[in-house]
């Protein structure tokens, strides 16, 4: 069975070649420590392919940029 990752945004600047993936929480305080540790392989496993799968999907210039966890909280326009 794969186990697959889901990331929430990868960005390839296209001079540099540099590819970086981002994983987005939305949220006040801390996780838990199971969840915690859940985002970290998740984020460790990403940055273990994420040039090769870019090179793979036709980007040869491809090479890992960075895995970046973003955090915030926030609210749309009119209280949504």
């Amino acid at each position: 069975m794969v186990d697959r990752v889901k990331v929430d945004l990868i960005t390839l600047d296209p001079v540099s070649g540099l590819a970086t993936a981002y994983e987005i929480k939305r949220g006040f305080g801390r996780p838990d420590a199971g969840k915690r540790q859940k985002i970290i392989d998740d984020l460790i496993r990403v940055r273990m392919v994420l040039a090769g799968a870019a090179r793979a999907s036709g980007h040869p210039q491809a090479r890992l940029g960075a895995v970046r966890l973003v955090r915030y909280y926030g609210g749309g326009t009119l209280g949504l």
